[in-house]
């Protein structure tokens, strides 16, 4: 028997998409987005009837440098007036374990889409806020290789190594605000 899907909208002011990626092999660089939005319908007992949209406006990224910020909107990078935003989408979701799941979905980006899995813990414990809101938290984790996506640029080091790192962690702190 199907139980009834709960419909969320992601709450960006509580919420932060963050990456890093490394740089010259020593560290890494930090950023996030600040624009974005999704929707999500999902019921804890029926997971595999979960869908998930999110998107993510790329004119809105901030790294805490001004000039790689804009160099990272132009065709070098994500060539954002071609391409002005990242989408991920999913339909279903596996449970791995209470209150953990694994969400494997298709993340467009630079004209490119790709599977990548997002693993996320939350999602089965809704609350009410003190003006009578239903929330629901989450939180998660996925990697990409940026170069699967045609975000090729990089540069070599004297020392060995590449300027910018192909793998990209990234890092998600959602909120979802329940609809009517």
């Amino acid at each position: 028997m199907t139980q009834e899907i709960t419909r969320w909208t992601l709450d960006p002011a509580r919420s932060a998409v963050n990456f890093s990626v490394k740089h010259l092999m020593l560290s890494k660089v930090h950023g996030s987005f600040k624009r974005f939005s999704g929707t999500l319908s999902f019921h804890p007992e029926c997971a595999e009837e979960t869908t998930l949209e999110v998107v993510i406006e790329l004119a809105s990224i901030d790294t805490r440098d001004e000039k790689r910020d804009e160099y990272l909107k132009t065709s070098e990078f994500f060539e954002i007036t071609r391409f002005p935003t990242m989408r991920y989408h999913c339909k279903g979701i596996r449970p791995l374990k209470k209150n953990e799941y694994e969400i494997p979905g298709e993340l467009t980006l630079h004209g490119v889409t790709r599977e990548i899995t997002v693993f996320a813990k939350g999602l089965d414990s809704p609350v009410k806020d003190a003006s009578g809101v239903i929330r629901l938290k989450a939180s998660g984790h996925a990697r990409l290789r940026r170069k699967e996506f045609g975000l090729e640029w990089t540069a070599a080091i004297e020392a060995g190594g590449v300027l910018v790192g192909d793998d990209v962690s990234i890092q998600l702190e959602t909120e979802w605000i329940k609809n009517g």
